[in-house]
């Protein structure tokens, strides 16, 4: 008598079961990894972001003297001041730090956003005071610009252990990079806030002059090597503006999606917007830049803008009285 088998299934499928709703759905997550990270101090988290091979990408804030640095990072030490950034990298499964690495100078500083790109590189906007802010040599801008705050962008390399560039963007007056996206160039998307009637634009921008009031917001392009801008232009009215804290985002499509906030009734809006005047207060404009042009003959960019202000009254981002501490 010969041998019962059971039949085979093809490989890779797997037998189809109808759920039943009369049963509860039950989720059972399992928690991979939960670490502390800090030091004596006080250690706060601003962003954070991962790659394709899960890697934790982690960037705050510190006042600690003995945050938990990896040897050879690009920064082993406290620069001093009240606090500095620092900029951490995990691995996938959570038991070691790719690197640790802290970013500032004698001054404050603060980080605002980080980005990490398909290689590995991390990219890190802020806010300086530190004339000593740790700036590459073939920066953009290798001195700071004067007032009481610059903004900075560091790109990181995959191990934390070189500044590929490390920039101040600033005028003589406040200035702070806002938020950073990166695109397939490795071309860094940087909005931020500036009073500086002098922060650096390029040919091209919509808008070459500051438009007025405590700050308005700015739109830069750095290039992959951070050595010089592709597209800067200021961004805004007579009143208060800015682009800080709330992100951007780019769509692949050479758009380029950047949301603040504005108390300027004359903040430049686009005909046909959703809504072309302030309500009243601060309210939120939302910009959607397109940059696929490039001038003939040049490697910088012309873009053009459709803004639109939502009138929900909040604040996005943060503003000249929340970074400085005056009014």
């Amino acid at each position: 008598m010969g041998t019962l088998r059971a039949p085979r299934r093809p490989a890779g499928r797997l037998r189809r079961r109808r759920l039943r709703p009369s049963l509860p759905l039950v989720i059972d997550p399992v928690i991979t990894y939960s670490t502390y990270l800090g030091g004596s101090g006080d250690d706060n988290p601003i962003w954070s972001d991962i790659d394709r091979a899960g890697n934790f990408y982690v960037t705050g804030s510190t006042t600690s003297t003995d945050f938990p640095t990896t040897r050879r990072a690009f920064q082993c030490a406290f620069g001093g001041g009240p606090t500095d950034a620092w900029v951490a990298k995990l691995n996938r499964s959570g038991t070691r730090l790719v690197y640790a690495t802290y970013l500032g100078g004698e001054g404050e500083e603060d980080v605002l956003d980080l980005t990490a790109d398909r290689a590995g590189n991390a990219y890190i906007p802020g806010l300086t005071s530190s004339a000593d802010f740790p700036v590459t040599g073939h920066a953009f801008q290798r001195t700071y610009g004067g007032g009481p705050l610059d903004g900075y962008v560091t790109k990181l390399n995959p191990s934390g252990t070189r500044a590929v560039y490390s920039t101040y963007l600033g005028g003589s007056d406040l200035d702070l990079a806002g938020s950073v996206r990166v695109d397939r160039h490795g071309v860094a998307h940087v909005p931020g806030v500036t009073g500086s009637a002098d922060f650096p634009v390029t040919g091209g921008a919509f808008q070459a002059g500051y438009g007025g009031g405590p700050t308005d917001a700015f739109l830069i392009l750095l290039s992959r090597d951070g050595s010089r801008l592709e597209f800067g232009s200021y961004l805004g009215g007579s009143g208060e503006d800015g682009s800080a804290g709330a992100g951007s985002w780019l769509d692949g499509r050479g758009n380029w999606y950047i949301p603040g906030f504005t108390d300027s009734a004359d903040f430049p809006v686009t005909r046909g917007a959703f809504q072309t005047t302030n309500a009243g207060g601060f309210d939120v404009f939302l910009v959607k830049v397109d940059l696929g042009k490039r001038r003939k003959g040049s490697g910088q960019r012309t873009a053009s803008a459709t803004a639109r202000a939502d009138g929900s009254g909040a604040r996005a981002g943060l503003t000249r009285e929340r970074m400085t501490g005056r009014r």
